[in-house]
């Protein structure tokens, strides 16, 4: 059985960085690094869903290697964030561990 492609629109991705952004707490430097260079990257035409999972990969490993925290509010938001990452991926979480940002 064939599996449905999703459709994933650069303002879908864009909406849900902006919210992203304005939810989560505290407030921290490289996140925040991380969501502007992932709206740079949109604006310069970069496929929407690599973005996504860019975005998704880097701020796992900001949480996971700084230990920094999202806050309660933003679980909804991320989440949908994880769905659009890995939405036509075959690979589940293989991408997402391997994409990483040049500071």
């Amino acid at each position: 059985m064939k599996k449905e492609k999703i459709k994933i629109d650069k303002q879908q991705v864009e909406l849900l960085l902006v919210e992203f952004k304005g939810m989560y707490e505290p407030k921290n430097r490289i996140i925040e690094g991380i969501i502007l260079k992932g709206q740079n990257e949109l604006n310069k035409g970069q496929v929407p869903q690599l973005v996504m999972q860019r975005v998704v990969g880097t701020v796992y490993q900001v949480v996971f290697i700084e230990k920094v925290t999202l806050g309660v509010r933003v679980g909804g938001t991320f989440k949908k964030m994880e769905e659009l990452a890995k939405a036509n991926d075959c690979s589940n979480f293989k991408s997402l561990f391997n994409c990483r940002y040049e500071w």
